[in-house]
């Protein structure tokens, strides 16, 4: 363990919970029940990620809140430019997605990233 972690902090998106995507999709799917008229309106690709956005920094800095909610030791915090953290893949500063389509159509939204992380840590 270190006392400190150097993290990308200009690089946007939002964390989602694997459990929160089985569980839209599932619901979305149950929405078809083999209808293919309902699949025929509905088809396409659809954006799913939970509400609201973070850094990398953002999302490490409430992941370490949860663990000293939890008597844990953490580490400080720093971050950093994209430039400063090379990976040998580009990553794109932006990873929002759109989740509009999915509510329109389904009526289905996942919650925020940060109540999604505060059930985790409840597990």
């Amino acid at each position: 363990e270190r006392d400190q972690l150097n993290i990308v902090d200009d690089q946007i998106g939002t964390p989602t919970w694997s459990r929160h995507i089985a569980d839209v999709t599932a619901q979305a799917l149950s929405q078809a029940n083999n209808n293919d008229e309902f699949w025929n309106t509905n088809r396409g690709i659809y954006h799913l990620s939970a509400a609201g956005q973070t850094t990398w920094k953002g999302f490490a800095e409430a992941i370490f809140k949860c663990a000293e909610q939890d008597g844990r030791r953490v580490p400080r915090v720093t971050g950093i430019a994209t430039e400063e953290y090379p990976t040998p893949a580009k990553r794109p500063l932006n990873s929002l997605m759109d989740n509009t389509k999915l509510q329109q159509h389904f009526g289905l939204q996942l919650p925020d990233w940060q109540l999604s992380l505060q059930w985790v840590f409840q597990l």
